[in-house]
């Protein structure tokens, strides 16, 4: 599906509170080190905080977490592209040392099933439609409906960038 004037997209860069923790399943491992892919293929991941500003999506490249707050809020929004797989949430010694005192709330992982294809000028070259989707170097790219939904929560951290369509 080709895009229209009337639709926005934004490339959006969540805050990155942690990474991988030692349950993450990358099944292509072996194609990453070979050099013949260059995204890891994640069937399941631990994040592990390091530390956290409190938004509610947050990023380790290239997977995205949603407290069970926004999950509501996006499957409240009835938005497309996605779905939803649990997450093993773990908190490093230095969450521990500097912000220990914090409970973690519920997370997910949300995993992008749109697609979406930029150029380095922001440039939309093909795009599947949908709200949420994942563009071809691991990004998250959202529809402006999508992106609303997501300041309907804590989302102060994020780095925001706007697509167009190439004309």
């Amino acid at each position: 599906m080709n895009g229209s004037n009337m639709v926005k997209l934004y490339f959006i860069e969540p805050e990155v509170a942690g990474g991988w923790g030692s349950a993450t399943v990358v099944t292509n491992r072996k194609q990453i080190e070979a050099g013949d892919a260059r995204i890891p293929e994640i069937a399941y991941c631990e994040y592990v905080f390091d530390g956290w500003l409190g938004d509610e999506i947050l990023e380790s490249f290239p997977c995205f977490i949603v407290t069970d707050k926004l999950r509501a809020y996006i499957e409240d929004a009835r938005l497309t592209g996605f779905h939803f797989q649990s997450v093993k949430i773990s908190k490093s010694d230095i969450f521990q040392e500097l912000q220990g005192h914090i409970e973690l709330p519920l997370f997910w992982r949300l995993m992008p099933e749109g697609r979406v294809c930029f150029n380095s000028q922001y440039e939309v070259e093909s795009w599947s439609g949908h709200d949420i989707c994942v563009a071809q170097r691991g990004e998250l790219v959202v529809t402006e409906l999508a992106l609303s939904v997501l300041r309907q929560s804590k989302f102060e951290n994020c780095e925001i960038h706007g697509l167009r369509f190439k004309s």
